[in-house]
């Protein structure tokens, strides 16, 4: 279970930095300037892709447990790539996520 009292700040860290950094994503990139032959995803999900990779780890047994127990004040990786895209619309459409699913509930956090 993670407190999320303890990792608000990062949570808002979090949400604020995708939602900006898709915004210049979109205004500086054109997608018909550029295209990867075999690649079956569109340049959206490829950002989405690109940025879940930024959290890819591997946790040591038992790093979990103590990592929630510390009490630290930034989420797990899973917590953070999951809190945040299933509260950004713009990655459940990309997706075509299906209503109502975890990564695109019908309610959804926003900050402003």
């Amino acid at each position: 279970q993670v407190n999320g009292r303890l990792t608000l700040d990062g949570n808002i860290a979090d949400v604020s930095g995708i939602k900006y950094t898709y915004k210049a994503y979109k205004v500086a990139f054109k997608p018909t300037e550029y295209r990867i032959s075999g690649i079956n995803f569109t340049h959206d999900q490829l950002f989405f892709i690109g940025y879940t990779q930024g959290y890819c780890t591997k946790m040591r047994p038992g790093q979990t447990s103590t990592t929630l127990k510390g009490g630290g004040s930034i989420a797990l990786p899973t917590h953070r790539i999951f809190g945040t895209l299933s509260n950004f619309p713009d990655f459940s459409k990309a997706f075509k996520c299906s209503d109502k699913k975890i990564m695109n509930p019908l309610e959804r956090c926003a900050l402003w």
